[in-house]
C-alpha cells in the first residue's frame, strides 16, 4: 500500500517527546469515502488497552467510552463516507499516552473495522496518526504531525494496524489482517489475537534490513560503492526509480527475495539473471530487425543446396557458373 513510511511489519518508532521528556498526545485517524459506485461506507476505529500483564483492561470506540477516564476521546461515529472524490468522512482517537502510562496501561491495539462489509484493500481507505503537545486545542488535522499515513492494503473486513508499547515509548507496525472476525464488530472482538501479534512482531527482536544486508554482503564478498550507478544491486526501502534494467533492485518489503536470495550465500541471484536473460532476448531480438533479408536467384539457391549435399559426401562444390550439382554416375 502507498504510505508516508514503508514500515516492514514488525518496525519500531520512538514516539515523540515534549519539552520535558514526556510523550507527545496521539490523535490517530482512519479516513474514507464511500464506493466509486456510490455504495456506503461505514469504517470504524476503536482500540483496546491492555496492562503489563496482556489483560485487556480498557477500551475506547464508538460503542465505548470507558478509556475517557484516562483523558482519551473518540470523534463520534461516521456512518457514511461521502462521494467518492470529495473530502470523505474521518474518525479520531485522542490518546493521552502519560496517563494511560500512569495507570498501567503498557499497551494499546488499534483497530480498523470495515462495518459496512467488504475488505479494506477494497474501499478508499486510509490509516495513520499525529504527534501533538496539545489535544482539542488545535486544529483538527495538523498535516506537520502527521507520522505516518497509509493506504490500507488488508484483504480482510478488520485489520490490526498497530501496538504501542507505553513502557518503551514506541509504536510497533504490524498492519495485520483478522480472518476470524466479520464486519459489524468492535475492537472487542480482536482482544484474543493480542498475544499472538505481540509475539509476533514485538518481542522477536526482529533484525533490522540494514543489518541483513551486512550479513549478505560479508558471506557473499560484496563490495560496497558509493552511487547506486556503480551498483548491480540496490537495496532501498521504495523501488529506486533510477534503477537500471541490469540491477537488481530489492526494497525493504520484498522479504522473500531477501530470504532466498541474498540471505543464502550460494544461493544464485534469480532477479539478476532474469534480467540478464531479458537483456539477451531483447538483443537477439534487435538483431534479427537489424539483419537485412538477403534475396537469392534460383541458380543462387540451387548452387547452396549443392554445397549442402557435397559436404556431406566430401565432394567439391561446384563454381559459380555451374546450374546444377555435377552427379557422379
Amino acid at each position: 500500500s502507498q504510505s508516508l513510511n514503508a514500515y516492514t511489519r514488525g518496525s519500531k518508532i520512538e514516539i515523540e517527546k515534549n519539552g520535558d521528556e514526556s510523550m507527545k498526545n496521539i490523535r490517530m485517524f482512519v479516513w474514507w469515502t464511500n464506493n466509486e459506485d456510490g455504495e456506503r461506507v461505514d469504517i470504524d476505529l476503536s482500540f483496546n488497552g491492555y496492562n503489563k500483564n496482556k489483560e485487556c483492561i480498557t477500551h475506547l470506540g464508538f460503542s465505548c467510552s470507558d478509556a475517557t477516564k484516562y483523558n482519551c476521546h473518540h470523534s463520534g461515529d461516521i456512518t457514511d463516507g461521502g462521494s467518492y472524490g470529495g473530502d470523505g468522512a474521518t474518525e479520531y482517537l485522542d490518546i493521552d499516552a502519560e496517563a494511560l502510562k500512569k495507570n498501567g496501561i503498557r499497551y494499546l491495539m488499534p483497530v480498523v473495522n470495515s462495518y459496512s462489509g467488504g475488505p479494506l484493500k477494497d474501499i478508499n481507505c486510509q490509516f495513520g496518526w499525529m504527534e501533538r503537545e496539545e489535544l482539542g486545542k488545535t486544529e483538527q488535522f495538523d498535516i506537520k504531525a502527521v507520522k505516518q499515513k497509509t493506504e490500507i492494503g488488508v484483504d480482510a473486513n478488520f485489520a490490526n494496524m498497530a501496538i504501542l508499547d507505553l513502557e518503551e515509548e514506541k509504536v510497533i507496525w504490524t498492519e495485520s489482517p483478522n480472518y476470524n472476525i466479520s464486519s459489524g464488530r468492535s475492537a472487542f472482538a480482536a482482544v484474543k489475537d493480542f498475544d499472538i501479534l505481540l509475539d509476533k512482531y514485538g518481542h522477536n527482536d526482529r533484525m533490522s534490513m540494514y543489518e541483513m544486508v551486512e550479513m549478505a554482503k560479508d558471506a557473499k564478498n560484496w563490495v560496497e560503492v558509493n552511487e547506486p550507478a556503480e551498483a548491480n544491486i540496490i537495496f532501498s526501502v521504495d523501488p529506486y526509480k533510477d534503477a537500471t534494467i541490469e540491477q537488481a533492485n530489492i526494497t525493504a518489503k520484498e522479504q522473500d527475495v531477501w530470504i532466498k536470495t541474498f540471505m543464502t550465500p550460494n544461493a544464485p541471484d534469480e532477479r539478476t539473471k532474469e534480467r540478464k536473460m531479458q537483456i539477451q532476448k531483447d538483443n537477439d531480438q534487435e538483431e534479427k530487425k537489424e539483419k537485412p533479408i538477403e534475396k537469392k536467384s534460383l541458380a543462387d539457391f540451387l548452387l547452396d543446396e549443392a554445397k549442402v549435399i557435397n559436404s556431406v559426401s566430401g565432394r567439391k562444390s561446384p563454381s559459380r557458373r555451374a546450374t546444377s550439382p555435377d552427379i557422379e554416375r
